[in-house]
């Protein structure tokens, strides 16, 4: 049907999904975990928040969350998270945040400045693999994004 006057069906693209963290070994655990858990989505590694920030000049598409590490040189979770919320297009996408830390003022600091969540980082790849379990049932059944894609 070359002719047709319908348009050719595209496929949807795959929700988006920001992971930033400084340590290597954190964003290939992550990775890993993101690949079990929420398997139908893309997934895109950052070093820094400076390396996240860059990219979302060019971005032609948005994120459905972030998952944003707190402790990183050069540009850390909370100067990161104040730059994307205080930019207009991407203040609407959900950013958790994740750490080792448990100081209260940190937490309190990261909602204060828009985080939609806080975690603490997990121990070990099984509890990380239950804790992405938990967030990809929460964040694709429960609530919406506005770039669910």
């Amino acid at each position: 049907m070359r002719n047709s006057p319908y348009p050719a069906l595209i496929p949807a693209p795959r929700p988006l999904i920001y992971f930033v963290d400084d340590d290597p070994i954190d964003r290939q655990l992550y990775y890993k975990a993101f690949q079990r858990t929420f398997h139908n989505h893309d997934v895109e590694l950052f070093s820094s928040g400076f390396e996240m920030m860059a990219a979302t000049s060019q971005a032609d598409r948005l994120p459905m969350l972030i998952f944003l590490d707190v402790k990183m040189p050069l540009m850390d979770g909370f100067e990161t998270l104040l730059s994307l919320k205080a930019d207009r297009r991407w203040s609407a996408v959900p950013v958790i945040m994740l750490t080792v830390s448990r100081e209260p003022q940190e937490l309190k600091l990261c909602y204060q400045l828009g985080a939609q969540s806080w975690i603490a980082k997990p121990e070990s790849q099984e509890a990380m693999d239950q804790l992405m379990g938990v967030v990809q049932t929460y964040w694709n059944t429960a609530a919406r994004t506005p770039y669910m894609a």
